[in-house]
């Protein structure tokens, strides 16, 4: 389901839009190629195939309301001529009684089924040369657009756009979690029981941990580094009243 857009007098054409207009296309020359006046304006979506990438290009930011005239080149809106594009084909392949003269547009289908327009150029009995490219092609133009009303592109939905995933189908939905070599403490206090251990090892036990040094404190000497009372820690003032147990092993400050 699509929401529709908030309705705004200004709206500019973008990607996506939906806009009526009219439009005129006159050769170098003066001569009318195409034009919607008095007729049906052209209603079309940007990006439906109606026009050509870079005609569309030339409508990106124009309002309701607004009409401009401009010169481009045939080649940046139907695409540069080419030469491999002119072929003789056969005069059977056009519809019976059909003229044939130069200069004259004629509209067939491809072998794909698709309907193109060509433009004569020569007719040499039963051959007939066409140009496939399009007519408007390799030519200087003078367009006109008038833009009646501009429809911004409708904003998808919650359930069709991309978006965040909502926090109740997350909760709900398995998780596998990962933790790669999980470690039970931070490197600093991993070394710090390192060393109280290899104390131990070297002066025996009890050995009395200054708490301003080893902030994890009592529990995680007893509980955690596998020393049990072994260690115990203590406060600086705790310490200084144990100096001559401290002084008989030979204080060292790790």
């Amino acid at each position: 389901m699509n929401q529709s857009p908030l309705p705004s007098a200004a709206a500019a054409i973008g990607r996506g839009s939906t806009c009526v207009l009219h439009l005129e296309i006159h050769l170098q020359d003066g001569t009318l190629a195409l034009s919607t006046r008095g007729e049906v304006p052209l209603r079309l979506t940007l990006g439906d195939g109606t026009l050509t990438p870079g005609f569309e290009g030339l409508l990106l930011g124009m309002t309701a309301g607004q009409r401009v005239r401009l010169l481009a080149h045939g080649d940046d809106l139907y695409g540069p001529h080419d030469p491999e594009a002119i072929h003789w084909l056969p005069l059977a392949d056009f519809p019976p009684g059909q003229e044939m003269a130069p200069g004259l547009v004629v509209a067939f289908c491809t072998p794909g089924g698709q309907e193109t327009a060509g433009l004569v150029l020569d007719v040499v009995g039963q051959q007939v040369r066409v140009d496939l490219n399009h007519p408007l092609s390799g030519r200087p133009l003078n367009i006109e657009i008038e833009i009646l009303a501009v429809t911004p592109a409708a904003l998808p939905s919650v359930a069709e756009g991309p978006g965040p995933m909502p926090a109740s189908d997350l909760c709900s939905r398995p998780m596998n979690i990962l933790i790669a070599n999980p470690r039970g403490f931070c490197a600093g206090v991993d070394r710090a029981i390192d060393i109280v251990e290899r104390a131990i090892e070297l002066f025996g036990a009890p050995i009395y941990v200054r708490h301003d040094t080893f902030p994890p404190g009592r529990e995680l000497i007893s509980e955690k580094s596998g020393v049990g009372g072994q260690a115990v820690a203590v406060s600086p003032a705790a310490a200084a009243a144990r100096g001559s147990r401290a002084s008989s092993r030979k204080t060292r400050r790790t």
